[in-house]
């Protein structure tokens, strides 16, 4: 590849359309001693696009050959029917003079592109190698219309069944003049990426470049008076699609047994951008091929950016799809340090479930967990609930290609690089999915454990999936067998908390005024939980709290049947649960002013994160909410808010909001979380910063002791 020098460029973009700007060039070229110019890859980098499309007799035309070694390579290699043309007489004769004696069948033409005069229907291919970027230097009405008689041309010569194929970084304005003008004319069109214009597996990254990719446009008879345009039924297009499909590989198949054939047109738009053997994938319109092809563009942006630039304080973030895959597999996260430390790069792959924790879910703490790491630039892997992964081995296999990608720019790519873990097991078994009217996709899936050698069982709604809904224990039993060996069965542990948030709600029931005299009091305390997820917070309350009374308020019944076949969630005299949508329920019920609970939660998380707010929509902490809230609440009730907000704005309006609406407000940060744990009391206490102490003391002790605290009371309970 050779870099264009600012003495070779125009002083303005129309000079390329211009015989004298090339003719001075290739004089200028040939003056510095250099053989060819190639734009976008040399041969043996497009081999296997070329290839694929190109057979050994087909009549073949360079367009715009320019000096390039192109033709003279396809040559070499068996293609004898290739005719070159080019708007300057200057690069025409070298051409000439350079191959006649070595290749006396190819034949170079000076020929303007806009007013070619070979015959109709002469060629099977015709290559364009950066000759329609030239000519399309910008989108101007001048210069669109220039494309648009070249491409004419393009359509007059090329057969029934040719190909025309354009390699070109397609910039935006190009693809669409490209995907629109072919659609129109009816031919089948397919965007492959290029080899060319990748980094060579042993080179610094600093030469990362920008993909190239190849438009190979396929020519079809047109029907009079047809246009793709006229059918706009889903069912129709579904039909022409299978239709096409047919015709287009009986069209193949003849065509290589030298029968002649022709195609109806309809369109058929297909992309294959992951690389030039991959997979093609069928797109439904226009628009979704050219998002596909600046999806690849956005990307490679982006790797440009990160590989040859430090991005501390960046929060910079993609994520990686499997082959033929809609669902990502993993998220990365790159954090650099802003000062140079030993150690160059690592990746950090998150184990399943951890990566809502404060050190790997948010920049501050990604940023911490680099420092501590020691390394300049440290990838943070999270894994997704509703993919499975054999081992750590295999994600690392997964993953050495791509993040090397992400590497720094003095970084060898057959650098060695460190995988870092916490040392637990990365991995997750799916036991369930499904899809829920309200929330989504869901998955239920499996863990183990080193730390308590546990298995776990979780349920994350695909919607938010930085959000561990519910976990819960597994504890094992062995069924009886015959031989005295039965089969290993797990049932849920409702003696224990999994979820620290669920702990910290738990533990501020010592807010309530008469919670230190439970033992005494015959009276149920009501609460109501907005939100049941897998039912682990209402079980753990009805088991250890029997003087409470509990009723779950869950907006999808399909939610309350996971709970009860996968969690093991039991309703009963004091725990009820009711179908409906929690914020009406509680407008309605705080409207009616008949209904009175000691303790309201709300434990409900959000389907939009990019609001900025994980726990709960926003919706449920609007003022009109709050105030509807208090009014249930009984004099000395409490309010126990799951609170997750990243958006630093959004969370002190909250904050000011609820300290408005309650005479007493505490929160509780949970370690190594974004998870906070709002306290509202509807009674007035001591707002000095002792009294606070005290307050906050209750909860540190319920959060130590909870297990103590609740069999001492169970135990004076069940005498009663």
């Amino acid at each position: 590849m050779v870099n264009l020098k600012l003495d070779l460029l125009p002083k303005t973009k129309k000079e390329f359309a211009h015989e004298g700007y090339w003719d001075t060039f290739f004089k200028n070229l040939k003056k510095k001693g250099r053989q060819s110019f190639e734009w976008y890859g040399e041969y043996p980098e497009l081999a296997v696009i070329l290839n694929k499309y190109i057979k050994l007799k087909d009549n073949i035309l360079i367009a715009g050959c320019g000096n390039s070694s192109l033709s003279a390579e396809l040559y070499d290699v068996g293609y004898r029917n290739v005719t070159n043309v080019d708007i300057s007489q200057v690069v025409i004769k070298q051409m000439q003079d350079k191959n006649k004696s070595l290749r006396p069948e190819m034949k170079f033409i000076r020929m303007d592109l806009m007013e070619m005069d070979f015959d109709e229907n002469t060629f099977n291919v015709v290559i364009d190698k950066g000759t329609l970027d030239a000519i399309m230097a910008d989108s101007s009405d001048e210069i669109r219309e220039r494309a648009e008689r070249y491409l004419c041309h393009i359509c007059r010569v090329m057969r029934v069944g040719g190909r025309y194929m354009c390699i070109s970084l397609l910039q935006e304005h190009i693809l669409v003049f490209l995907c629109n003008y072919f659609f129109r004319e009816g031919w089948m069109i397919r965007i492959s990426r290029c080899m060319a214009g990748c980094t060579p597996p042993n080179s610094p990254m600093k030469t990362a470049t920008f993909p190239v990719f190849a438009v190979i446009a396929t020519k079809f008879k047109k029907i009079p008076g047809f246009s793709p345009n006229d059918f706009n039924s889903k069912i129709l297009r579904i039909n022409m699609y299978m239709l096409r499909s047919l015709l287009y590989a009986f069209c193949t198949v003849e065509s290589e047994n030298k029968v002649k054939c022709s195609c109806l047109s309809f369109e058929v738009l297909e992309v294959c951008l992951q690389n030039p053997d991959g997979k093609v994938e069928r797109v439904c319109a226009i628009s979704d091929m050219i998002q596909e092809v600046k999806g690849v563009q956005q990307c490679a942006m982006m790797r440009h950016h990160v590989v040859t630039k430090n991005v501390a304080g960046e929060d910079i973030s993609l994520e990686l799809y499997e082959t033929d895959s809609e669902r990502p597999r993993y998220t990365l996260h790159i954090v650099d340090l802003d000062k140079r430390t030993v150690n160059r790069f690592a990746i950090f792959i998150v184990p399943m479930g951890k990566e809502n924790e404060y050190l790997f879910a948010t920049p501050e703490g990604r940023h911490q967990l680099a420092e501590d790491s020691g390394y300049d630039r440290l990838i943070v892997v999270h894994l997704k609930p509703d993919q499975f992964y054999e081992s750590l081995e295999t994600i690392k296999d997964e993953l050495s290609g791509k993040v090397m990608e992400l590497a720094p720019a003095d970084l060898r790519r057959d650098a060695r690089v460190n995988y870092l873990s916490t040392g637990e097991p990365v991995s997750g078994r799916r036991r369930h999915e499904g899809k829920s009217a309200f929330a989504g996709q869901y998955v239920v899936s499996e863990v183990d454990s080193l730390e308590d050698k546990a298995k776990y069982r979780r349920l994350t709604f695909l919607a938010n999936p930085a959000v561990i809904q519910t976990e819960v224990r597994l504890l094992p039993y062995r069924s009886n067998g015959k031989d005295g060996s039965g089969a290993v069965s797990y049932f849920v542990d409702y003696s224990h908390l999994s979820c620290q948030h669920h702990v910290c709600m738990t533990a501020g029931l010592a807010f309530l005024d008469f919670f230190s005299s439970l033992a005494e009091s015959s009276e149920p305390i009501r609460v109501l939980i907005v939100g049941l997820g897998g039912g682990a917070l209402p079980m753990f309350l009805n088991k250890y709290f029997p003087m409470l009374d509990i009723e779950v308020l869950e907006i999808d019944d399909e939610i309350r049947e996971v709970a009860t076949k996968w969690f093991g969630f039991t309703r009963g005299p004091r725990l009820r649960v009711i179908i409906g949508d929690g914020v009406e329920y509680i407008m309605k019920k705080s409207a009616e002013g008949k209904t009175t609970y000691d303790a309201v939660m709300f434990d409900v998380d959000s389907k939009d994160p990019s609001l900025g707010i994980s726990c709960p929509p926003k919706v449920f902490v609007e003022p009109n909410m709050l105030v509807a809230v208090r009014k249930l609440l009984a004099p000395n009730g409490l309010f126990i808010l799951n609170f997750a907000c990243r958006n630093k704005q959004l969370h002190a309006s909250i904050i000011s909001q609820m300290v408005t609406f309650f005479p007493t407000m505490l929160s509780w940060k949970i370690k190594d979380e974004v998870n906070e744990i709002i306290y509202c009391l509807n009674y007035k206490c001591d707002s000095s910063d002792s009294g606070k102490r005290e307050l906050m003391k209750r909860v540190s002790t319920s959060i130590l002791h909870i297990n103590s605290l609740v069999k001492p009371l169970l135990g004076k309970w069940e005498k009663k």
